[in-house]
């Protein structure tokens, strides 16, 4: 196998259409692409750049009308359309509270998913 592969640590829900979460960066509301226990992915455009992988970003999320903010670190920014990026986020420095509150609503996700 190869070391430079890298392994996924959760599952990740696309979350295309769902109203129930939302997230805000800057006061700038992003298009969020899929989210796990350990991060989330969001979409940019050319124009969006503000950020460079290591960078840490702090992140306001909305699930459900509940708002935390979390502390994130850009892993990766990778090109996902034509004029359309991905930035994966890391979750860093989150406590267990909030960590089980993500871990219910990708539950909640992964199973509406595979019920369908």
């Amino acid at each position: 196998m190869d070391s430079n592969v890298a392994m996924r640590k959760y599952f990740r829900v696309n979350l295309k259409g769902n109203n129930d979460i939302s997230v805000k960066i800057n006061d700038v509301k992003y298009e969020i692409f899929d989210i796990s226990e350990g991060g989330i992915g969001i979409l940019l455009s050319q124009e969006d750049i503000f950020i460079a992988e290591g960078d840490e970003q702090q992140i306001l999320l909305t699930i459900k009308e509940a708002t935390h903010n979390l502390q994130s670190k850009v892993a990766h920014i990778s090109p996902e359309g034509p004029e359309v990026l991905l930035c994966g986020m890391e979750f860093i420095n989150i406590d267990k509270d909030k960590k089980a509150i993500l871990a219910q609503f990708v539950k909640a996700c992964k199973e509406n998913i595979f019920k369908e």
